[in-house]
């Protein structure tokens, strides 16, 4: 098994992962037996040194939503029993937060470290769902900041690596409860699942109406909020009964630096660091990316962050 030059073993085993996933999304684009064969002798040759690791494979890509996300069926292998003690290894071995801070730097996201580990942090309070544990419940994030000071941008960059990430603009209402992740329960009510995901708005001027509306939510009140929507149906106007079920993690960006006590009990606030050591490493890693167009950006190191983060 080949884990690539200049890395670590960790680093290494992620991108022979990642690889070998291409080239089975690359065989069923464009299927052909020398793809194949190609594929599963790269298969075999990898799973030499992980009793196990072949069937671990074929499982997580057999299931079509793992298929849609290639770096969670990347994970999903990765956490399987076969890599289970040499990954414990590895956790113990390495220093995780290291790696991934050096992972987002690859991607010229610099200067910011104490903001990159609190968003990452933030982002992975996303699976704590238990009803009746409000203490460890997923939490909420106010960044703000003067106008293009980056807040909304570091924000995206950092969290688009997490699993069921939406980002909302100008997101009215109606617009925000008309999702496709939803159905409904026994009563007709319509049933929009919340649960483990990250919802970003961009700027919080714009949908002020829409956080009042799931304040609840936001402050954890409830984890099965009932409400209605209104929707024009021919012509006229119709009340349907909505359900928000779950608590997800709400990250705002803000150009207002006030913070009154209501929000200020529903979540943390940050700002983006305005220091000239981190405006002259943007610039040099800006200029060090324009200087070597060749290099091109490192897509697995975009890719590696997101595992990183599943894990």
């Amino acid at each position: 098994m080949s884990l690539g030059s200049g890395m670590t073993t960790f680093e290494g085993l992620i991108r022979s992962v990642l690889h070998l996933i291409d080239g089975y999304r690359d065989y069923h684009a464009e299927p052909s037996p020398e793809k194949l064969k190609v594929w599963e002798s790269e298969l075999k040759a990898f799973a030499d040194g992980f009793p196990g690791a072949e069937d671990a494979f074929r499982e997580a890509l057999r299931d079509t939503k793992m298929e849609e996300s290639l770096d969670s069926a990347a994970a999903a292998i990765l956490a399987s029993p076969c890599f289970e003690s040499y990954m414990n290894r590895e956790f113990e071995r390495i220093d995780l937060l290291e790696h991934v801070l050096d992972l987002y730097h690859k991607r010229n996201i610099v200067g910011e470290d104490a903001n990159i580990v609190l968003l990452c942090l933030v982002g992975l309070t996303a699976n704590s769902q238990d009803p009746t544990d409000k203490k460890h419940a997923p939490q909420n994030l106010d960044f703000k900041g003067a106008p293009s000071s980056g807040k909304t941008w570091l924000a995206v960059n950092v969290l688009e690596e997490f699993p069921l990430v939406e980002v909302y603009g100008y997101a009215s209402k109606t617009s925000f409860y008309y999702t496709d992740d939803k159905n409904k329960d026994p009563d007709g009510c319509q049933v929009i699942d919340l649960s483990g995901k990250i919802l970003i708005f961009p700027e919080r001027k714009n949908v002020k109406v829409l956080l009042d509306e799931i304040q609840p939510i936001r402050s954890r009140d409830t984890y099965d909020y009932k409400t209605k929507i209104t929707n024009k149906e021919g012509g006229r106007n119709k009340s349907i009964p909505t359900r928000l079920v779950g608590w997800p993690v709400i990250v705002t960006c803000s150009a207002q630096m006030h913070t009154d006590a209501e929000d200020s009990s529903r979540g943390m606030t940050a700002e983006p660091i305005s220091d000239p050591r981190k405006y002259r490493a943007v610039m040099l890693a800006d200029a060090r990316k324009s200087s070597r167009p060749w290099e091109g950006p490192d897509r697995m190191a975009k890719r590696s962050a997101s595992v990183y983060l599943r894990l």
